[in-house]
């Protein structure tokens, strides 16, 4: 085999190897934030309401998650949309009752 081709496969090799290791790191990471978000949301909802409304529905956006979900207490449905900045803290930006 010639050296040049040699080396131009193993590079090939290694940027593939590097791409693989960045995209499970990235889908890994991706996960990860958004398990760390929904919990807590739900001790958010737990403070508020004293337990966690079931069924509850997140939706996840860039910057915000909408949690939707029927009060135990009075039975309406409510929607809360949750600002999520880097720092970890959840400030609810609108609350809808219908």
């Amino acid at each position: 085999m010639d050296s040049a081709l040699l080396i131009g496969v193993v590079a090939a090799l290694v940027w593939l190897v590097g791409f693989a290791v960045m995209w499970c790191l990235s889908v890994w990471w991706s996960r990860y934030s958004s398990r760390k978000r929904r919990r807590a949301v739900r001790r958010y909802l737990a403070t508020r309401y004293g337990t966690v409304p079931e069924p509850l529905r997140t939706s996840e956006q860039d910057d915000s998650i909408t949690v939707s979900f029927v009060n135990p207490e009075t039975g309406r449905r409510h929607t809360i949309v949750f600002d999520t900045p880097l720092g970890g803290s959840f400030v609810p930006i609108s609350e809808r009752v219908d």
